[in-house]
């Protein structure tokens, strides 16, 4: 009886170390830091395109941590502006979709009390987004929850 239930043990152990590799797997792809456009739930925007960051530059900056939390942000260059901040949470679904939630924002500089900002519309659950990858660049896409939607919808040049 101590064999079997050993046995079974290993097995399990086996199944259960697959799993975590694949899935651990699955997240190694977006964990780092990621070049975009827009600072993620400040702007109005619904899709974002991340480009795997190589060096240090002065574009928005989306980091993706293992721990699944993110954060976004822009080097600040002066503070005469208003420079926006956001963390969060982030769960990959399975290998073609995330689900991003906004937690926290922040403004720093100087022109952020005229410009009315507020917390609180920054600070939501996004949803889940499609992951369409292409090449170096990743698309973040709406999901409508069908996989061969949203790979419809992907083929549209969102330019």
């Amino acid at each position: 009886m101590l064999k079997s239930i050993s046995k079974n043990g290993f097995v399990f152990f086996l199944i259960l170390n697959a799993f975590w590799s694949i899935s651990s797997f699955s997240q190694t792809d977006l964990v780092g830091e990621w070049k975009t456009k827009d600072i993620i739930g400040y702007t109005d925007l619904t899709e974002f395109s991340l480009t795997k960051e190589k060096e240090a530059n002065y574009a928005c900056r989306l980091t993706f941590k293992s721990d699944g939390t993110f954060f976004c942000d822009v080097p600040v260059k002066c503070l005469n502006d208003c420079f926006v901040f956001t963390s969060g949470t982030y769960v990959q679904v399975d290998n073609n979709h995330i689900h991003l939630i906004v937690k926290d924002a922040h403004f720093v500089g100087l022109t952020c009390k005229m410009k009315n900002l507020s917390k609180e519309d920054i600070v939501k659950d996004l949803g889940v987004f499609y992951i369409h990858k292409d090449g170096e660049t990743i698309r973040l896409i709406p999901s409508s929850g069908i996989l061969e939607d949203n790979k419809k919808v992907s083929l549209v040049d969102p330019e």
